[in-house]
């Protein structure tokens, strides 16, 4: 392809493809041929397509020496000599490159005025100057002193997509990479009661370390019937090429989603956390006139502006630590042990404030021995729903009875003998230090040794796949058992050598997460975008938002090298490691 071709401004919004003949709009992805050597099709695709996004790059302009400020009296030659000595001059290495000249004090004022400005002015919460992305931005605006910030309309129609479509095409990368994966669902309303619905990709990267991917946050408009959501799932496992790698579904128990994944013959499982709120709030109900009670004292403290000030001068008074008392919740997993937990934790104020301000709320012996009794029962539950909810942890099976322990092994010794290694899988015998000190110098025209070793090799290395995958699973039961706090993937990751039937087996088995709690983090950060300054966001922007809020893939040297494409670069403006 000719220079003038890659130094247009079109392809500030093109991709040139591998042959030369086509190019891939970085906005809608759409394929164009430009194989007669002419951009016309690129230009009447802008024009048609993205009518909005201006064509040529406009906002930053590069800084050059003003030739009409030289006198027109000038030669040429002299003209030419200017500029060639201010070329040699720029491009000469200067101090600043490596040490940075301290602002002045009155500069650091000014720009410290303005922060506060824009955090007052602008609604900003103060930990802004905290966030790391934000320190970025301002560290590399720092090293670029031309630079102009780019419009609503060119940030919002342009540079997000762009981005957005270069994370995606990162991740499914890393997605169609993995030998097998699992998937986690929910759904949720946002305020302005738009249906979102999540779908979040769980697999073992070539680390062996559990990696997750938001595939999408969708604005979901049909029915929430099962056939309409099994429809969709196949669209985005199409989408992103999975269809036939996925392992399990993990959802809460609605019935819907559940009909779903069974209507698309996939293996479900109910997300664990969910359950174990479901079992507790079934429990409590035997206890629900006390809870009552606890609420209503709860909710007098948080609306009560003398009660809140009451409350927290009594705490110091008693020397004890000023807590605030948490309300129970529905929804929110673990309220209700958190509630009883505080209140257990300022319970002397509480009964002194609450004498003093609302006696008809008091709680009698009674009710503080429940509350005592009941927090003992409720922290097994708190403590593993803590531990499950962590995205980085798959479900774990302890199995206690003996005789469904042996039928679990007889099963893993069918499905690993299953197993087909890939070529280079199954690695070489390493010898250890003991068998170096006693070898012996092989002689290569020796029939003997050879037919010694090929039995040798056919007793540990076996070539029925059946019999190597039962003899690897039997050597690692005998295997010590894991430390629960040590990371069972770290220790599979050690050993993959030596384990390689059952690692493949395990590589597709523990990517399934215990819970759909990434996808409730998913629509956590969607409540956080779509907030009451934001409602006006189209469906489309925020489910781009969220999905770049979740996928951070692009690399470094990515990005330097699409920097590269985009015209009046500078090496100055490249991110570092």
């Amino acid at each position: 392809m000719s220079s003038k071709r890659k130094h247009s401004p079109l392809w500030t919004h093109f991709t040139e493809d591998i042959d030369n003949k086509k190019a891939k709009c970085n906005h809608c992805s759409t394929i164009i041929s430009i194989a007669g050597g002419s951009n016309g099709n690129l230009t009447r695709h802008m024009k048609t397509k993205h009518l909005l996004i201006p064509l040529t790059a406009e906002r930053q302009t590069p800084i050059l020496p003003s030739l009409n400020s030289l006198k027109s009296s000038q030669s040429t030659c002299e003209s030419e000599n200017i500029i060639s000595a201010s070329s040699n001059i720029d491009s000469q290495q200067s101090m600043t490159q490596y040490i940075r000249r301290p602002p002045p004090v009155r500069k650091i004022e000014q720009i410290d005025k303005q922060l506060v400005k824009m955090v007052a002015k602008g609604h900003h919460a103060l930990r802004i100057v905290e966030e790391t992305e934000f320190r970025k931005l301002i560290e590399l605006v720092s090293q670029c002193p031309g630079y102009k910030l780019p419009s609503r309309k060119t940030l919002s129609e342009n540079l997000m997509s762009r981005i957005h479509n270069d994370v995606m095409a990162e991740a499914k990368i890393k997605v169609q990479a993995a030998p097998a994966l699992s998937l986690s669902t929910d759904g949720w309303t946002s305020r302005n009661n738009d249906s979102y619905i999540a779908i979040v990709a769980h697999f073992i990267n070539e680390e062996t370390k559990l990696h997750s991917v938001l595939l999408g946050c969708i604005n979901y408009k049909e029915r929430h019937t099962n056939q309409n959501l099994c429809d969709f799932m196949k669209v985005v496992m199409a989408e992103w090429n999975i269809s036939h790698k996925v392992a399990a579904i993990v959802s809460d128990n609605a019935a819907n989603i559940l009909s779903a994944v069974r209507l698309g013959d996939w293996r479900s499982i109910s997300c664990f956390a969910h359950s174990l709120n479901l079992v507790v709030q079934e429990a409590t109900k035997k206890i629900c006139d006390v809870l009552g009670r606890v609420k209503n004292i709860v909710e007098f403290f948080n609306r009560s502006t003398q009660g809140k000030h009451k409350l927290a001068a009594t705490q110091q008074q008693m020397n004890l630590p000023v807590l605030k008392l948490k309300q129970d919740v529905q929804t929110r997993w673990n309220s209700t042990f958190d509630m009883l937990k505080r209140i257990v934790q300022v319970k002397d104020a509480v009964i002194a404030t609450v004498a003093l301000l609302r006696p008809d709320l008091t709680l009698n012996e009674g009710d503080w021995e429940v509350i005592e009794e009941v927090l003992p029962l409720l922290s097994p539950f708190y403590e593993i729903t803590v531990e499950i909810s962590a995205e980085k942890n798959s479900v774990r099976f302890w199995i206690k009875n003996q005789r469904a322990c042996e039928m679990v092994v007889q099963a893993l010794r069918n499905k690993i003998g299953q197993v087909q290694l890939v070529q280079g899988d199954t690695p070489e015998a390493v010898p250890t230090s003991s068998d170096a000190s006693t070898s012996i110098p092989s002689n290569k025209n020796s029939c003997i040794w050879d037919e010694y070793d090929q039995e040798i090799q056919k007793i540990t290395r076996p070539d029925n796949q059946l019999a190597a995958g039962i003899r690897e699973l039997d050597k690692y039961l005998n295997e010590e058992y894991l430390n629960r706090k040590e990371d069972p993937l770290q220790w599979w990751h050690e050993r993959r050598l030596i384990y390689p039937h059952v690692y493949a087996y395990v590589s597709k088995r523990f990517c399934v997460v215990a819970t759909s709690v990434p996808c409730e983090r998913v629509f956590s950060a969607t409540g956080q975008v779509l907030n009451e300054r934001r409602t006006l966001l189209s469906s489309n922007k925020v489910s781009k938002l969220i999905f770049l809020h979740s996928n951070n893939f692009i690399s470094p040297k990515r990005a330097n090298e699409r920097a590269k494409d985009l015209p009046f670069t500078d090496s100055s403006w490249e991110l570092t490691n």
